[in-house]
């Protein structure tokens, strides 16, 4: 099962396949599901409470694209900016 994550911020992360941490990251609610069915063993779009620190943020710019195009077939994600 593949999870794709955001931050606070929707910043996209690196999609991961380590879905203890995630599981441990819902049950203490740091995260939540935004789409994506767990049972079915489709992906899942994870949003994380807290912003990303800075080596975790993709920075490649065309992985970044690859990402977000991903998830924008697979779950209608588009990023939206946050002003501060």
């Amino acid at each position: 099962m593949l999870i794709f994550v955001v931050d606070s911020k929707n910043n996209i992360g690196h999609p991961t396949r380590q879905y203890e941490m995630i599981r441990r990251l819902l049950k203490c609610k740091k995260a939540k599901i935004l789409k994506g069915d767990q049972k079915s063993g489709q992906p899942i779009l994870v949003q994380l409470v807290k912003p990303f620190d800075g080596p975790r943020i993709i920075n490649n710019y065309d992985y970044k694209r690859k990402t977000r195009e991903t998830m924008l077939k697979l779950f209608g994600y588009k990023e939206e900016k946050h002003l501060e």
